[in-house]
């Protein structure tokens, strides 16, 4: 038999062997002849005892003798010169078992590029093979199985970790490409490492320009393989929604670090900054903000300092069963300094707590905290840093993963952000139609015609829950001002403070003038209870413009200084890039679809595909354009590393190999090609004869043997 190739002429024999039910391995080789062998052939000695081996398997090899000699007689010119058929062992009987062979398994490769694209979208691997079985039409019709997929998601996370990076600067400079306002910078330290990243998209400093005026800041989300802190600056925009101001990957939580981080971030958003800025308790981060953000006011988050004595408090809520309500009432209800601190002693005496150590050190720092102290601060109804934690909550569904690399780690982010920033698209677009109103009163229409949805929709709520006050004149103004009032709780109660407490409120309808003692508006820009009972008392028909807040109306986005989009939306003609990727799309399944009417199209459209592929690569390679793409005056970026080499799991990250291909070399782990189905079609099968040999009729479709039918005559001990 002749063939123009040694692989020719193995495929050949390869292809016969999935049929018989074994698998083929290649075997020694020299000047003119190969051989390929039963993977069953020889036999194999352990250098360790059986009993010293961390594998529960053994070999599999038993001397198998079966196999062929193909013979070099000349250029492209290859035969088949002996051939041995018997095996001693059992054939596979099920052709659906084959994929286990080493030898029957095809890796295609436009699958594995599917595979790998699902990998970094953290599909799970149960979701991936379900995925595969149906698109091959069963799990019986796929040419591996799971052990080698989570092999190449291994390879593939190997690989992905190698250069890491270089990769994350390349990911910031094509942003960079696609909006020259994505800012990103780096430090390094004394070695020439990376030691922090900081990056902002041009959308997100377009939100700080517009909401600027409030930030949380948090560093408590760790969750790449270098295990360096992710820092997010968040805001609030006008649909109430968080919102993403800017990134930062961190090596340490140091003085020296977040003081390079608030500089570069105050470089950034163009030296504004906020009004105040709520953390956790991190001590190095206090006198790095007070040397930045010299103009802004610090203040500590809330739920942190809570979750700290998380587990104290578990344990006074289950001895004091009222004491949670009682506790959360305090910190929640809008009272001033005199009288959180009354209603801090009265819980003190009502659940003896005078010497908890707890209650001790949340008293000593009750100014940092508790914001009846700064009640005169804008705060924008941001409190605590949850926000900053909801967001990194939101990260870790699903987007990402312990191991997961920095440049992988840096587009999940982002993803992030574009997943922020359309749903304030969708809210901004359900804005078109109002929101019902619940009176007749003039403000409220006026509220809802300037006010997001959001926004007013909160303020319904405590239009409704205003109907639980009452109102009386203010008797330390009998005569002086009548628009002095005193707003209380319908029902006062000694279990909360606050409730027994006579709001001072000046409501003058003449003037527009409203104030609350409470200062909510003060400190979040939106009226409290006290303030809307009294617009619903005295029938106020509109309030001064000077009370509607623009960070909460409908056109609180300003029309920026600066591109914000972070991608590219129309390419140089005017057409948008959709409309251009569809053109071509229709063009090429066009072509699929006319190469699957014969074998000979298929053939023609696959090698016409390949080569323009590689022209359109050579086209993207030489162009001016992709050459200075990356190029914004990074140092030689060969040069860094992160500091804390990536941590491989090896129980996880490296490859397993199956039982056929443990003790393979390494020609043994070459990949077969693909066979055409018309090189070989079988036609007969005759095992009529008992027990002994199977006889097959081949009709081989081969050029150099297109006219020939050969019979095989195949042992098989049963």
């Amino acid at each position: 038999m002749e063939f123009k190739s040694f692989e020719d002429a193995r495929e050949f024999y390869n292809r016969y062997a999935r049929h018989a039910g074994f698998g083929t391995r290649i075997g020694q080789t020299n000047d003119a002849n190969r051989y390929v062998y039963c993977n069953r052939q020889g036999t194999y000695e352990s250098k360790i005892e059986e009993t010293d081996r961390q594998r529960d398997k053994t070999t599999n090899r038993c001397g198998c003798t079966a196999g062929i000699r193909i013979e070099e007689k000349g250029p492209y010119f290859f035969v088949i010169e002996t051939i041995r058929f018997e095996h001693n062992h059992h054939m596979i009987q099920s052709p659906s078992m084959m994929n286990f062979l080493h030898s029957h398994k095809d890796f295609d490769p436009s699958l594995l590029e599917f595979v790998k694209f699902l990998q970094f979208e953290n599909v799970p691997h149960r979701t991936i093979m379900s995925i595969l079985y149906s698109s091959v039409g069963g799990a019986q019709y796929l040419t591996f199985h799971g052990r080698d997929l989570l092999n190449r998601k291994a390879i593939n996370s190997q690989e992905d970790i190698r250069d890491d990076i270089n990769k994350l600067l390349s990911y910031f400079g094509q942003m960079k490409a696609c909006n020259k306002e994505f800012f990103f910078d780096f430090q390094l330290d004394d070695e020439r490492r990376i030691k922090n990243i900081f990056w902002a998209n041009a959308s997100c400093r377009g939100s700080y320009e517009d909401f600027g005026d409030c930030i949380t800041f948090d560093t408590t989300y760790k969750t790449n393989i270098h295990k360096m802190p992710l820092g997010v600056f968040v805001g609030v925009n006008h649909h109430l929604q968080s919102t993403i101001f800017a990134c930062a990957l961190i090596r340490d939580e140091s003085e020296e670090s977040f003081v390079w981080l608030f500089r570069t971030f105050l470089r950034c958003m163009n030296g504004k900054q906020p009004t105040i800025i709520l953390t956790d308790q991190c001590p190095s981060m206090a006198p790095a903000i007070v040397l930045v953000f010299f103009k802004t006011l610090h203040k500590l988050c809330r739920w942190h300092i809570t979750r700290k004595f998380n587990q104290h408090l578990s344990n006074l809520y289950k001895t004091y069963p009222t004491l949670k309500a009682d506790f959360t009432g305090m910190l929640n209800w809008p009272l001033m300094p005199t009288e959180f601190e009354q209603a801090w002693q009265n819980m003190l005496d009502k659940y003896d707590l005078h010497d908890d150590t707890m209650m001790l050190s949340l008293w000593k720092i009750r100014e940092e905290w508790i914001s009846a102290y700064f009640k005169n601060v804008f705060c924008a109804r941001m409190t605590s840093t949850q926000r900053s934690e909801s967001m990194n909550a939101s990260l870790k569904r699903g987007m990402l993963k312990k191991k997961m690399s920095l440049h992988r780690f840096a587009e999940q982010v982002n993803k992030l952000i574009f997943e922020r920033k359309q749903k304030e698209h969708a809210k901004t677009f359900s804005a078109q139609t109002d929101t019902n109103k619940r009176t007749h009163y003039g403000f409220e229409n006026q509220f809802r015609d300037q006010y997001t949805k959001d926004v007013f929709k909160e303020f319904q709520q405590k239009l409704k829950k205003s109907t639980l006050f009452r109102v009386k004149p203010n008797p330390d103004y009998p005569n002086l001002d009548e628009y002095n009032y005193l707003v209380t709780y319908h029902q006062p109660t000694d279990d909360f403070s606050w409730s027994n407490h006579e709001f001072r409120v000046l409501a003058d309808p003449i003037r527009g003038d409203y104030r609350c003692e409470c200062l909510l508006w003060e400190h979040t820009g939106l009226f409290c209870l006290h303030v809307i009972f009294m617009l619903d008392h005295l029938r106020v028909d509109k309030v001064p413009i000077c009370y509607i807040l623009r960070r909460y109306t409908k056109g609180a986005r300003q029309r920026g200084t600066f591109d914000r989009r972070d991608y590219k939306t129309e390419a140089n003609d005017g057409t948008s890039f959709l409309y251009q990727q569809n053109e071509v799309l229709q063009l090429a399944m066009k072509a699929v679809r006319k190469s699957t009417l014969s074998e000979e199209l298929r053939a023609r459209a696959k090698v016409g595909l390949l080569a323009l592929y590689d022209e359109l690569d050579a086209m993207h390679s030489s162009t001016p354009d992709n050459e200075d793409e990356n190029d914004y005056n990074c140092p030689d970026i060969d040069e860094f590393e992160p500091a804390q080499e990536p941590e491989i799991d090896p129980e996880v990250d490296e490859p397993q190999l199956s039982d056929d291909e443990e003790e393979t070399t390494t020609k043994d782990n070459e990949e077969p090609k693909i066979i055409l189905a018309t090189d070989i079609n079988w036609i007969t099968l005759d095992n009529s004869i008992p027990n002994s040999s199977i006889f097959l009729a081949a009709d081989i479709s081969i050029p150099s043997l297109a006219s020939k039918d050969i019979w095989i005559k195949l042992n098989i001990f049963t």
